[in-house]
């Protein structure tokens, strides 16, 4: 199951939420690659608009390990206007590497661990370290 933010298109906010993490841990028992090019493809499938307004442009690994990933999906704001529109900011993605591919399992901004209903959202949050 997969949940995406209404405002992932019009209005993305800042990564890192209650659960994100300034320093990569990229531990892995998988085998799964937790090199943030790996990421980037899916994120640009997911998140980039068929406008062309939003455009993900690079992926910073925040946390990866056990199959599991939270990436932060970095926007290429080049179209940046300031209040005027296109300003993407970076917003947080959850992954889970079933097979050979990562698969996006959440993504949105001020997204948390604690309290979630979703199973394999905390099953994704166990796997990198965090309560849930």
């Amino acid at each position: 199951m997969k949940r995406v933010a209404a405002t992932v298109v019009l209005a993305l906010a800042v990564a890192g939420g209650g659960c994100g993490s300034k320093n990569a841990e990229t531990t892995t028992s998988t085998g799964a690659s937790c090199d943030p090019q790996s990421f980037l493809p899916v994120l640009q499938a997911e998140l980039d608009n068929d406008a062309g307004k939003l455009h993900i442009a690079t992926a910073e690994v925040r946390r990866c390990r056990s199959g599991y990933a939270q990436v932060a999906a970095v926007p290429d704001n080049a179209a940046c206007k300031p209040g005027v529109e296109y300003c993407y900011d970076t917003v947080q993605v959850f992954l889970r590497k079933t097979d050979s591919e990562w698969h996006v399992i959440n993504v949105g901004t001020g997204i948390t661990c604690e309290n979630e209903q979703d199973p394999e959202f905390r099953r994704a949050c166990r796997a990198l370290g965090y309560p849930g």
